[in-house]
């Protein structure tokens, strides 16, 4: 992958047209759960943008191997990468097939189940990191009686992961709202620059050759960090 190009985060599923349409050359846009976006609007942005004659956009989405979506949105995209989050088992090799959830998921939380079931779980969860499995399952706990029945609970768990698709907080600040700094602020504004495009009298090779790989904040405040940091998701 070339190293100049910018990754924009995802946006509220809304805002997903819009962005697209207007996607640069050297940006990559991120879909989180591509079945969010399994719908007829943004199945046909897709559709228009991948027409013979335009520039591409180039757009990154992830997909939970356990949920399907139609085969003509999967069709707009030119690679698929299968990839690993929890493994269905802990030992795959071993002869006692121990599932992973039964793991990671606490007595309480395996209370809500009125008969729970690993396999299914796991098809639901499937995609998930460990931590990402974990604040699920404490979702569906506060959210959840005992004795529920599991499909109740697979609703509330693709919820859950729909709800951490959507609230992306989009940074809507600039340079002049933090105080201070100015040898700060006019360091990464020369850095968002090389990052922006080429620049007279500096070759390509080079100017990827000067784009720093990433940034630590010393001796900064916390909040001054915090800000600075969505101010560079923005930009």
């Amino acid at each position: 992958m070339d190293e100049s190009l910018q990754v924009s985060c995802t946006e509220p599923l809304a805002h997903l047209p819009f962005i697209i349409y207007n996607l640069k050359e050297d940006e990559i846009f991120v879909i989180r759960s591509l079945d969010m976006a399994d719908n007829p609007q943004m199945i046909e942005v897709l559709y228009q943008t991948s027409k013979k004659g335009k520039p591409q956009p180039q757009i990154l989405a992830f997909l939970d191997p356990s949920l399907e979506v139609k085969k003509v949105l999967l069709d707009r995209f030119s690679v698929h990468i299968t990839i690993m989050g929890l493994s269905r088992y802990i030992s795959p090799d071993s002869k006692k097939k121990t599932y992973t959830v039964d793991h990671l998921i606490t007595k309480k939380e395996r209370s809500c189940f009125a008969d729970y079931d690993p396999e299914g779980l796991y098809k639901n969860v499937a995609g998930l990191n460990a931590l990402q499995f974990r604040n699920a399952m404490q979702y569906v706990g506060s959210m959840i009686e005992p004795g529920r029945n599991s499909n109740k609970i697979y609703q509330l768990i693709r919820k859950f992961k729909k709800s951490s698709n959507e609230d992306i907080e989009i940074p809507d600040i600039g340079f002049e709202d933090i105080g201070g700094y100015d040898n700060v602020k006019q360091l990464l504004k020369r850095i968002i620059a090389l990052t922006s495009g080429p620049i007279s009298g500096i070759d390509e090779k080079h100017r990827n050759q000067l784009i720093p790989r990433g940034f630590i904040f010393m001796d900064l405040q916390e909040q001054v960090k915090h800000c600075l940091q969505k101010l560079l998701q923005m930009k």
